[in-house]
C-alpha cells in the first residue's frame, strides 16, 4: 500500500473536489442560460406542438419560456409545453 497522506495533502485533495463541484455547478447554470436564450427565440412566435394522447397538433402562441427539470418548456396560452413537442415554428408577419 502507499504511504498515508498528510494533512497538507488531504487538504489539497479537498480543494480539488470543492473547485470541480464549483465549476461542475457553474457548466450547469450556463447551459440553462444556454436553453433559456434559444428559447427566447420562440416568445410571440406562433408554433404548432403535439399534445400527448391528442391526434393531430395545436397552433398557439408562445408566451414564455422556462426551464423545468432540466428541460426547456414553452409556455403556450397557460400550458407548459416541451420544446421537443413543438412540431412547427411560423414566421412572424412581414
Amino acid at each position: 500500500m502507499g504511504r498515508p497522506l498528510t494533512s497538507h495533502e488531504d487538504e489539497v485533495d479537498r480543494l480539488s473536489v470543492e473547485g470541480i463541484e464549483r465549476l461542475n455547478a457553474s457548466f450547469q447554470d450556463l447551459l440553462v442560460l444556454q436553453q433559456l436564450t434559444q428559447g427566447a427565440n420562440l416568445v410571440g412566435r406562433t408554433v404548432t406542438y403535439e399534445v400527448p394522447g391528442t391526434p393531430g397538433v395545436q397552433r398557439g402562441v408562445v408566451d414564455g419560456v422556462s426551464v423545468q427539470n432540466g428541460r426547456l418548456v414553452a409556455t403556450i396560452g397557460g400550458t407548459n409545453v416541451p420544446v421537443e413537442l413543438i412540431r412547427g415554428i411560423e414566421r412572424p408577419p412581414a
